[in-house]
């Protein structure tokens, strides 16, 4: 019997990036990996918050606030990358816990990093696994409790001498899960390097769900709620990020993002976001 409710699947051409506002669990999906077996474990915090929810030409308010925990670990093995991620939240309608567990498995197809193709292209599979109480909280952006998706990104990068100095990437993500509608992810994002020292990178993406319900106030889905999944919702969230590498290898980075537009969603959300990242080799 197949696992998902939906007979069909949305095709996207869409286009990498940062962190997306609303989707805290997704994981890294540049078209770049890191060092060959190189481990890169991270742990990041975020403060996320709203007051008000978009329902189409109305707005009601609603107060979501909710401080979000993550710790991942990545390692690249030739053409392969896996990444594990753990996410855990203290939010305004519950007590902190666990949120969502992930696995993530991607594949370089083309590398422009040794100049063997002109452009990165990578693609991927992330299967994810939500609490029932992630799922019935509005501050937690999922569609069902298990959740897969694919996605796609696609870079260019520019170097001079040994450093990279300028990249453009590109994603697409298409998810389906075990209750409700498909939805779609674009992202688009420039980065800039300083001799592996300092980075800065900004980023515009796009979310889109294909269900048919409303987040209207005093609704019967809405006293209900039981996750995005039946939700006809969009989004468009900017971001801009910073990251600095000391000569010991440890980074560190601060992001911020804005929703800029929002429909059946919360509305204009100001998200924080730090993080600490120590990669070693095997």
């Amino acid at each position: 019997m197949w696992l998902f409710t939906r007979k069909w699947l949305v095709i996207v051409v869409a286009i990498s990036g940062a962190v997306d506002a609303e989707d805290l669990a997704l994981p890294d999906l540049a078209p770049w990996y890191s060092k060959q077996l190189e481990i890169k474990p991270t742990a990041a915090y975020f403060f996320r918050s709203s007051k008000m929810i978009s329902s189409g030409a109305k707005c009601f308010r609603r107060s979501l606030d909710g401080h979000f925990c993550k710790v991942s670990t990545s390692v690249p093995v030739f053409r392969w990358c896996g990444e594990i991620d753990l996410l855990a939240c203290d939010t305004s309608m519950r007590a902190f816990g666990i949120d969502t567990f992930a696995l993530s498995v991607r594949y370089n197809l083309l590398d422009d990093t040794p100049l063997e193709a002109p452009v990165s292209i990578v693609v991927g599979s992330t299967l994810r696994f939500a609490s029932k109480a992630a799922l019935n909280d509005l501050n937690s952006f999922h569609h069902g409790r298990l959740e897969s998706l694919l996605h796609i990104a696609c870079g260019k990068e520019w170097s001079h001498e040994e450093f990279w100095t300028f990249r453009a990437s590109t994603l697409g993500l298409i998810g389906i899960s075990d209750v409700g509608s498909p939805w779609c992810l674009a992202c688009a994002t420039l980065d800039k390097n300083w001799y592996d020292s300092s980075q800065i990178s900004a980023s515009l993406s796009y979310m889109h769900g294909f269900g048919g319900e409303r987040l209207a106030e005093g609704n019967k889905f809405m006293k209900g709620f039981h996750g995005y999944g039946p939700v006809k919702h969009r989004s468009v969230d900017a971001s801009i990020r910073y990251m600095h590498t000391s000569v010991e290898g440890l980074s560190f980075s601060a992001q911020y993002t804005y929703t800029l537009y929002s429909y059946n969603m919360p509305k204009n959300v100001n998200y924080f976001g730090v993080a600490v990242i120590y990669p070693f080799g095997l």
